[in-house]
Formats: structure tokens, sequence, C-alpha cells
């Protein structure tokens, strides 16, 4: 959502802002991006914080859309079932829910295929999954 309002993904900024509160404000007023921050969650340097937490120089802010998105990334783990997670997610006040299941195949091209990869922004995902 904010990414298509703001028609960017990321940004460097050089602000005079405080706190993540007054940073949201400057990108909103710039971007004139119509969500509230109540229906966001800030992440500082890889972890989601507060909306009041001093800022620094170089400080990583990210603003996040959605409700408990980041407990969908423990799927990934062995031995879950991303059925056990619907009941965590399911919120009137979230936007939705989404779920990707895979198997590898054991062949691709006549070549054995033994795993496939994906990549998620870890650091943040697994912090929140272990604190959830």
């Amino acid at each position: 959502m904010l990414r298509e309002q703001a028609g960017v993904s990321c940004e460097d900024l050089h602000t005079s802002a405080a706190t993540p509160a007054e940073l949201y404000d400057e990108v909103r007023r710039v971007h004139h991006l119509t969500i509230s921050p109540e229906s966001l969650r800030v992440a500082i340097n890889d972890e989601f914080g507060d909306w009041r937490t001093a800022l620094n120089d170089g400080d990583t802010v990210c603003f996040a859309a959605g409700c408990r998105w980041l407990t969908c990334f423990g799927c990934a783990m062995p031995h879950c079932s991303p059925i056990s997670f619907v009941a965590d997610v399911q919120d009137p006040a979230c936007g939705g829910y989404v779920s990707f299941e895979g198997w590898v195949r054991n062949s691709n091209d006549g070549r054995s295929v033994l795993r496939l990869e994906y990549e998620a922004f870890a650091p943040l995902a697994l912090r929140e999954v272990r604190e959830s």
C-alpha cells in the first residue's frame, strides 16, 4: 500500500525528524500518503520499535502496513503447517493473508533437483517469529 501510494519502495532521506513519528509525518506530506500511522508498524534498524524512539544518524527506518504479517515467515521452518498460522493472522483489521507452499520435483530437464531455496528479510522476520 505505501509503496503504491509513494511510487517508491525505498529512498534515502536527509531529515531533521527526531522520531519515526516525525519522519512518517514528513514522508506522508511529501508523498501525499493517506495511510494513518495507526495502521502501520515501524522498524528501526531491522527491529520493530516504538514511534517515539529517538532516531540516530544512519538509522534505517521501515514503515510496514499490515498486522502480524511477519509471523508467516515461520512457515519456512521444517515441520510447520501453514494452516497453523491462519488463526494467528485472521483479524478484520488486516488486509489479507497470503500463504505459499511448494514441493520440489525430483528432476528438471534431465537433471536431479535436490532443493529449492527462497529468501526473505531474515533478520527481522526470524526475530519476530521467535518473539511471537
